[in-house]
């Protein structure tokens, strides 16, 4: 009886092996994606009588998609009789924030108010609203209510750093920067903003201490390899900078940020043929981009290329009319290409001697 056990357990042992297609691969958690489809699966079934509750879970998918067109339909429903509900109206109060309706998310976030909400999302809009309203103290202290209901969100500490910029205190900015960081150190666009201000107050190597630890999280950050060129140019060592960001553009031809920056070093260095090469290709990837055109215009101005000149000052006018320096451009390259015409026709008007040689006997 001992042996039939072990047989059967051999045989399913060597069954388990022989069978394809068992394990399942793993793939990555696409977030973008899943809110994508949670979204359209919740909007579809959403009308009059769905449920506060069913509404409060769409508007935080909604929320976490920073408010795609199908929050429309969704603020629609939520604003009918569902506005004895805290939660939802603040809700309401954000989606109206966020599309630059300021009066409406008023309304919204004090009756969140009058229906007692004290949520961290009711004080973090608080907070926003008033310093919009530039009442920054009363900002500071809605943001610090919510800080005290849960002091473990790195939103709010942003929050407070942008309070205290706004304001012009650059140190207490950077602080609550850093504490925001110190919770979700691998926040790409946090650590590149108190870098930027490290930066800007010559605070040289508390920012490339940052760059390097940002660097371990994401190393493709456009933005890292910028700064990191800025480094180096704090110090004049312009060379290195402009190796780091042609080596990054070599890497990875759609660094198109790099590639703008590399060109306006090459502009500052007089390095024309240089500059001229990255503006089109800047122009190459999006033809709308002014600001290449009319350094395209400027160049070809500087080189005499009159006529390429003004095609390419007149291209950036067609996209913006009211580009002063474009309009500037087109005036100066317009007159001296009629000094050159008048020129061309006073010299044609001179007239012309018949030059006699003595005749050889």
């Amino acid at each position: 009886m001992r042996y039939v056990h072990l047989f059967i357990i051999f045989f399913l042992l060597s069954c388990d092996r022989s069978i394809p297609g068992e394990k399942l691969p793993a793939s990555a958690f696409d977030r973008e994606e899943f809110l994508s489809r949670t979204i359209d699966n919740l909007t579809a079934r959403l009308d009059q009588k769905s449920s506060e509750n069913d509404l409060i879970r769409l508007g935080n998918y909604l929320n976490q998609k920073d408010w795609p067109v199908e929050a429309d339909k969704w603020s629609e429903v939520a604003i009918g009789p569902h506005l004895e509900s805290a939660e939802l109206s603040t809700q309401l109060g954000r989606y109206y924030f966020s599309i630059g309706a300021y009066q409406r998310a008023e309304e919204y976030i004090a009756n969140a108010n009058r229906l007692g909400a004290k949520s961290v999302e009711f004080y973090q809009l608080q907070a926003e609203l008033a310093t919009y309203n530039e009442e920054y103290a009363q900002a500071l202290d809605y943001v610090n209510r919510a800080i005290l209901i849960n002091q473990s969100d790195y939103y709010l500490y942003q929050t407070k750093a942008d309070i205290y910029l706004t304001i012009g205190d650059t140190v207490s900015g950077i602080e609550f920067l850093k504490r925001g960081l110190e919770l979700q150190p691998r926040l790409e666009d946090m650590g590149a903003r108190l870098t930027q201000l490290y930066l800007e107050r010559g605070e040289n190597d508390e920012a490339l201490s940052l760059i390097r630890q940002m660097q371990r999280f994401s190393p493709d950050n456009e933005t890292l390899y910028w700064q990191e060129a800025q480094y180096y140019l704090a110090y004049d060592a312009t060379e290195l900078a402009k190796n780091i960001l042609i080596q990054a553009i070599n890497e990875d031809s759609t660094r198109y940020l790099l590639t703008e920056k590399l060109a306006d070093l090459y502009t500052q260095e007089g390095k024309l043929d240089s500059a001229l090469v990255m503006s089109q290709k800047l122009l190459a990837y999006d033809s709308t981009l002014i600001q290449e055109h009319i350094r395209v215009g400027d160049i070809y101005d500087i080189k005499n290329f009159l006529s390429r000149s003004l095609s390419a000052y007149r291209m950036a006018l067609a996209i913006d009319s009211t580009s002063d320096i474009a309009a500037q451009g087109e005036i100066k390259v317009l007159r001296k290409l009629t000094y050159l015409r008048e020129l061309r026709e006073a010299k044609e008007q001179l007239p012309t001697f018949e030059i006699l040689t003595p005749k050889k006997n």
